[in-house]
């Protein structure tokens, strides 16, 4: 009867699974949706395909790494472009550069355009292109810098989950301050094997190019994961990146493999198997090879076309040095396998052992430091805070940085200030005679590299006038959500002319008596997040309070929505709503998965015993 008993509640969390696997449904390998490999250094394995911007390399997560007084090759996608190519510039905040174009070569639906580079200041670069009386533009797209030698410094993260819906506002939030990180630790470049978005929609990746163009200072590689492959169309390449590819930055050979969309195990095809292979061949002489993907290795299918075996074979007979991957939301070293293959636990909250990053140290031919200090785990990402509350776009006047490292070993990063011209610098916490300085237009660039130790807390400051006035509140933008109650989703804009926005606090009432505090989500660096619940016969009041960096403080008159409020009313209390995020989806497979395997160990246990 027990066991009867036993069987039946098996037999239910087995069906919920399935059930649950609807949400990440799995995608069967076929001859039609085989990724196609393609090697960004050789233009002829680079498929065509519309794009969002025209471009086919370089592009916003596939950055151009280049030098001053060297050339690179432009690849445009001909039936949007054409090949009458007039002019090709950089811009950097409105700080433009012509770049002399050398030759324009159509190869059918690819037109190759090679440029020569001079003397640039270093920076990331947006990419312009007039073509046939039209201008087209990649974002974010030209690293120059003056050595591409060794040591370079790489910042790797994992399944990020961007998401624009209410259910992943959360993971939008921590996205922040993922780019206020990176921006402090200044690596060559940031990688991030795959789960880039939570949902691969046309909304998402919109909103994460506009993220990352106004947002990320350093250059961005992105490999696709199962949530970033959308069911009908490569979105992916449209709008980020081609994948199957690989690029030379400096000594270093970066290998990214697409390991398909399914949910659970990945794949690997004979087509792409022997793409590596010849990739390799190609570019043997490189000193420092990588590669990077989504799904381990170890959890790739086994099929008539997809075929892990051949791929275990080229890893264990080659000479590359680190394999990268995500996926599992879960740390692990596979150290006893060549080449050394280390995983990624997500980028926000719910990693195992921990959530963490990995800075990656290229010091020589096959030598990358990988460890965090003396321990094989990853970095605890939430053990270094970095917080940079003002956008540097030359647009203002101030910079303010404040780094908390409860890590256990130090920290390196850069300060990096855009200061409006014509302002005699006022600084904290680093000495203005050891800022360098490089001038722009409208703007003049103020950087230093800084170190913060174990257990420290610096703040740095440079300002091109006193911060003495407190923010303002630009726009309130509300839409409503609505059911048994009506939800407010309010989006809230401020700007601080100097320090930045340090916080933003919203008070509410539903009756003109009481008020309480809301949740509030930052969600760049002047945009802000709440919500607001209240019945449909009854409006609300909105009261807005927003702290500088300095200090200063707004607070608004109450916003009123079909709510007469007579004053400011009082000071809210404490609590209040709490936006109720939904579970993601793939927490719900996670959760029922593991009851089921619970549930079967006892099972198999009591057999067992009898």
């Amino acid at each position: 009867m027990e066991d009867e008993k036993m069987r039946r509640r098996l037999t239910l969390l087995i069906t919920l699974i399935l059930i649950s696997i609807i949400i990440t449904p799995y995608t069967p390998l076929t001859a039609e949706n085989i990724p196609a490999p393609m090697d960004i250094v050789d233009i002829d394995h680079l498929k065509p395909i519309e794009t969002f911007s025209g471009f086919l390399y370089p592009r916003i997560a596939l950055p151009a790494f280049v030098s001053p007084q060297s050339s690179f090759k432009i690849v445009l996608y001909t039936p949007v472009t054409g090949n009458n190519v007039e002019k090709v510039y950089l811009d950097y905040d409105g700080a433009r550069y012509e770049l002399e174009i050398m030759s324009v070569d159509p190869r059918g639906e690819k037109t190759v355009v090679t440029v020569f580079v001079g003397d640039l200041p270093e920076g990331l670069y947006d990419l312009y292109v007039v073509a046939g009386g039209k201008t087209y533009v990649e974002y974010n797209s030209v690293s120059v810098k003056s050595s591409r030698g060794y040591p370079l410094k790489i910042l790797w993260y994992s399944d990020t989950h961007y998401d624009t819906r209410r259910s992943g506002i959360k993971q939008r939030d921590n996205f922040l301050k993922l780019i206020w990180r990176a921006n402090f630790i200044n690596p060559d470049f940031v990688i991030v094997t795959g789960d880039v978005l939570n949902t691969a929609t046309e909304e998402n990746y919109v909103s994460f190019i506009k993220d990352i163009n106004n947002l990320l200072r350093v250059p961005l590689i992105l490999v696709p994961g199962n949530h970033d492959h959308h069911y009908k169309e490569d979105l992916f390449t449209k709008y980020l990146a081609p994948s199957n590819i690989s690029i030379n930055i400096g000594p270093l050979h970066l290998i990214l493999v697409d390991t398909g969309p399914n949910g659970m195990n990945g794949w690997i095809t004979n087509d792409q198997v022997e793409w590596l292979r010849q990739d390799l061949e190609k570019y043997g002489a490189m000193e420092t090879k990588i590669i990077a993907s989504h799904h381990p290795f170890s959890m790739l299918e086994e099929s008539d076309v997809s075929n892990p075996a051949a791929l275990e074979e080229l890893l264990q007979s080659s000479d590359i040095d680190l394999v990268l991957h995500g996926h599992m939301h879960y740390s692990i070293v596979e150290d006893d396998k060549k080449p050394l293959r280390l995983t990624l636990p997500n980028a926000y909250e719910g990693g195992q052992p921990y959530t963490g990053f990995r800075i990656l140290k290229v010091t020589g031919p096959h030598k990358i430091e990988w460890r965090y200090g003396d321990s094989k785990d990853p970095y605890p990402m939430f053990d270094l805070e970095v917080y940079e509350y003002q956008i540097q776009n030359g647009s203002y006047n101030g910079y303010y940085l404040k780094v908390v490292n409860n890590m256990a070993v130090a920290v390196e990063g850069t300060i990096f200030a855009k200061i409006k011209s014509g302002n005699n610098i006022l600084t904290e916490g680093v000495s203005a005679d050891d800022l360098n300085k490089i001038e722009f237009p409208t703007f003049t660039i103020y950087s230093t590299d800084v170190t913060v130790n174990p257990g420290e807390t610096k703040i740095f400051k440079i300002y091109g006038e006193e911060d003495n006035e407190p923010p303002s509140l630009v726009d309130v933008s509300i839409s409503s959500s609505k059911g048994k109650r009506i939800t407010e989703l309010i989006y809230l804009t401020l700007e601080d002319k100097v320090s930045g926005i340090e916080r933003v606090e919203v008070s509410y009432t539903l009756d003109n008596e009481t008020w309480s505090k809301a949740t509030v989500y930052r969600l760049t660096y002047n945009l802000f997040y709440t919500e607001v619940k209240h019945d449909p016969d009854n409006g609300f009041a909105l009261r807005v309070t927003a702290y500088d960096a300095e200090g200063n403080k707004f607070v608004s008159e109450p916003l009123n929505y079909s709510l007469i409020v007579s004053g400011a009313g009082p000071e809210p209390t404490a609590g209040g709503q709490e936006i109720s995020i939904p579970y993601p989806e793939t927490a719900i497979v996670v959760i029922v998965a593991t009851l089921a395997i619970v549930v079967y160990i006892v099972y198999r246990r009591k057999l067992a015993t009898k």
